[in-house]
């Protein structure tokens, strides 16, 4: 099934979600749904810059820009040819270089990319030995998920070590499955989700309330900052162990953890937890090759008042978690947007608290293609009307 190239094209949930919250009237608005990382690389960058070329080329997604009707439209024709900017500062001093680096983070590690240009993204590397490179890669989110992400990295690699490799072509695009999205929001399995979801308009509580420096109606231009700490590789392995002696997953265990933690400092008995999915419906064989946003979210109740061990806790959760999918064709976006209008809360955010993982096993292809990627420095996600992810 091929649609029709040339015409503008719908949007999921989640990205009106993301082009909307660019809006500065709203809570925490005004910033972009944007990735960022820097990466020390011995790739060599003319290389990796006719390799980013043919991954362009390949998915239509990043060639792809949005117009103010909350629509999508694909740059057809002759793609341009992205050319990453590529400075040598070898010869300087490493005081000098850290000053360089620091002041590129400082540009563009909150960028916020206007959706109606392209690109929607930005390569830039400095030389700083022979062999030596510091790669800066900004993102909007816009036009992919985290998996997405890994897709381009992956396909990157690919085309970087054999420049020549034909992949096989796709016959199917992120535009092909937003069609068929819509389709699915006619059928029977929609309506019961969305019955399910609405029902839950009068009881459903607002995000946790925590101590803040000030109210989150006085924050103008929000600005975010990662806290980071990585668990040793043997206690991570004893982690899921212990979760599966449980039943219940690695990434639920977190989520309830998070939960216990916000317990601690919330001011409600009950709260809601933003929590995302990446929801690839399977509409076509190659919906799990293909790039773009595929992201969604649930909006899991917590009560800090809930008895029980530890394993019981786990284990409510994890059941509560299971039936919040089996609904999960109607968005928990949707939801929230039906939720302001029902309690009359204008552009207030809702649900500013968030839950994501994107913890998978990593087998040995995966390890190696980090390391053939370069050494990951530093990294800031941000997206609007958040206060904690």
């Amino acid at each position: 099934m091929m649609t029709n190239k040339n015409e503008p094209f719908g949007v999921t949930d989640i990205q009106k979600a993301y082009l909307v919250g660019r809006n500065e009237n709203f809570e925490l608005g005004g910033v972009g749904t944007h990735l960022y990382s820097e990466i020390k690389s011995s790739l060599d960058i003319p290389k990796l810059n006719e390799a980013l070329n043919k991954v362009i080329v390949r998915h239509p997604i990043l060639h792809t820009v949005f117009n103010l009707e909350n629509q999508q439209q694909v740059i057809l024709g002759e793609i341009p040819v992205y050319n990453i900017n590529y400075l040598d500062i070898s010869s300087f001093s490493k005081n000098k270089q850290e000053s360089l680096i620091k002041k590129e983070r400082e540009k563009l590690s909150h960028q916020v990319f206007d959706p109606s240009a392209w690109p929607l993204f930005e390569l830039k590397a400095f030389k700083l030995t022979e062999g030596g490179n510091y790669i800066f890669f900004s993102y909007d989110m816009l036009i992919g998920d985290g998996f997405s992400i890994r897709l381009l990295e992956s396909e990157l690699l690919e085309h970087y070590y054999d420049i020549e490799k034909k992949l096989p072509e796709l016959n199917y695009t992120f535009q092909d499955y937003i069609s068929d999205y819509e389709k699915l929001l006619e059928t029977k399995r929609y309506e019961r989700a969305k019955e399910y979801h609405l029902k839950r308009l009068d009881t459903l509580p607002l995000g946790p309330t925590l101590p803040l420096k000030k109210l989150i109606s006085e924050v103008k231009k929000p600005h975010v900052k990662r806290l980071q700490y990585f668990l040793p590789h043997d206690e991570w392995i004893k982690f899921k162990r212990i979760s599966h002696g449980l039943n219940v997953t690695p990434t639920m265990a977190l989520c309830a953890m998070y939960a216990e933690v916000l317990n601690l400092w919330t001011q409600e008995d009950k709260y809601s937890l933003n929590i995302t999915v990446f929801n690839r419906y399977p509409f076509n064989k190659e919906v799990s090759k293909i790039m773009g946003d595929f992201t969604s979210v649930i909006l899991m109740d917590i009560d800090k008042q809930l008895k029980g061990t530890t394993q019981e806790k786990l284990k409510f959760y994890q059941h509560k978690i299971i039936e919040l999918l089996s609904h999960r064709h109607y968005d928990g976006v949707r939801l929230l947007r039906e939720l302001a209008k029902h309690r009359n809360l204008g552009t207030k955010a809702l649900t500013p608290v968030v839950f994501t993982s994107m913890l998978y096993d990593k087998g040995i292809e995966d390890i190696e293609e980090e390391e053939r990627l370069g050494k990951f420095i530093y990294g800031l996600s941000q997206t609007p009307q958040v206060i904690l992810v």
